[in-house]
């Protein structure tokens, strides 16, 4: 044991407070905890052994103000989606009302934008989808309210976004039975949970979370190290 001390008391002297400090170091800058990915795992397109996360793919939908919006739209944001549609009653309402909320604690958080695509697009035109925006007071440029071609819609919500198909008989009732968000980030990918809107639990988790991943985003961004 005699024989190790000399070691012992360098290690004690000069590589633990290195140790120590690099810790305390990492911790004071890591001011989030990591947000989950839960994207299904898909075998990586660049022919590589290791699997990747699935992205939301492409879309082209018609916003509130006419402007056509793509996923291009949202490369490098941070998006919150949701369901509604124009004849929606109360459970629509509550929602909104939880992203509205969100989108005043974020009015100053450039990577953020908030996304709800109309489940009857059929009927919800543009002059529709302005009229709840202004009721809502969605900001153009942050708030997307989507409509578009039906079926496109319909397929969207079902591959990309993982919804089930709305029934027609509910929409015809003025009832949105599915009342989950998805916390979406900068690559595309579902972080978090799948979150309730008609909890408010659930939506106070999905602010914190937000606050998280856009910390996250930012040290990616200062190219700082990220903690697992």
């Amino acid at each position: 044991m005699k024989k190790y001390r000399p070691f012992i008391s360098l290690f004690l002297i000069l590589i633990l407070p290195l140790l120590v400090y690099g810790f305390m170091k990492l911790v004071s800058e890591q001011h989030y905890k990591p947000i989950e990915t839960i994207s299904e795992k898909i075998p990586n397109p660049g022919g590589s052994p290791d699997s990747v996360f699935r992205s939301v793919g492409d879309f082209a939908f018609t916003s509130q103000t006419g402007a056509t919006i793509t996923r291009d739209s949202l490369a490098g944001k941070i998006w919150v989606c949701n369901l509604f549609f124009g004849n929606c009653a109360e459970s629509c309402d509550r929602i909104h009302s939880e992203i509205s909320k969100l989108q005043s604690d974020t009015r100053d958080h450039a990577d953020v934008r908030f996304v709800s695509i109309s489940v009857d697009p059929t009927h919800d035109s543009v002059a529709v989808l302005k009229k709840v925006a202004s009721r809502l007071e969605a900001t153009p440029h942050r708030w997307y309210m989507l409509t578009g071609n039906p079926e496109q819609i319909r397929k969207f919500l079902h591959e990309e976004l993982n919804y089930e198909d709305i029934a027609p008989e509910d929409i015809a009732a003025g009832l949105l039975r599915e009342s989950t968000l998805r916390l979406i980030d900068w690559e595309g990918h579902f972080r978090g949970e799948i979150y309730d809107g008609l909890d408010h639990d659930a939506v106070v988790r999905l602010s914190i979370h937000l606050d998280f991943l856009e910390n996250e985003y930012a040290d990616r961004k200062a190219g700082k190290p990220i903690a697992e």
